[in-house]
């Protein structure tokens, strides 16, 4: 099975799917961004089943790049923790590495949690479940800067970042201070997201 046909499998058995009201919903995505699809990996990765479907694909997409052999910690916000616990208990090559979660800070960025403790020799990859804006990666970027440099008084050593979902466009240029190089388990290019203002499902109705 493709990895596009696991997901619409899975989204379909989760009931995590579109919503259509007479054609012309729409969803709010980070940055005021729009969309008719929404991936809402936070509620599927409370099933352990489809959890561990995506961890095996995602390890397996993982180690064909050259960040494996890099990489000590994955970073990752919140709602990817129960994703991340799951690579690193189950999966090569991630069964050596350990875990750092990063919360929202209220003002739309994200600090590291307080119970980790960063060392010199680490080196990390970004990780996140859906990438639209580059938002939430450019702001756990920002946080290991800052959480890393205050304890250890050194940059933190990003060696990259990994997503499950990319949806911007395939070849298209990355959104500055996203980590790269950058890994995508699947490209979703099907449901187009829109700026607010160029909506069409707002503005048709």
């Amino acid at each position: 099975m493709n990895n596009r046909a696991m997901l619409v499998q899975l989204i379909g058995e989760y009931q995590i799917k579109q919503v259509k009201r007479d054609g012309e919903s729409c969803f709010v995505l980070s940055s005021g961004k729009h969309t008719r699809m929404k991936y809402d990996f936070e509620r599927l990765f409370q099933h352990i089943s489809p959890r561990r479907q995506f961890a095996e694909a995602f390890a397996v997409m993982f180690a064909r790049s050259s960040l494996s052999r890099f990489i000590t910690v994955l970073v990752g916000p919140e709602s990817t923790g129960l994703f991340l616990e799951e690579l690193i208990q189950y999966h090569q090559p991630f069964q050596t590495k350990s875990v750092a979660l990063a919360e929202k800070d209220g003002k739309g960025g994200f600090l590291l949690m307080a119970s980790f403790v960063p060392r010199l020799s680490d080196r990390y990859l970004i990780v996140d479940d859906v990438l639209t804006t580059g938002r939430t990666l450019c702001g756990i970027r920002r946080a290991l800067r800052e959480g890393v440099g205050f304890k250890t008084g050194h940059d933190p050593d990003i060696v990259g970042g990994a997503v499950i979902v990319n949806r911007m466009p395939e070849h298209g240029a990355l959104v500055p201070y996203v980590p790269e190089p950058l890994v995508s388990l699947l490209y979703d290019n099907e449901y187009p997201v829109y700026a607010s203002n160029e909506c069409p499902f707002c503005n048709h109705s």
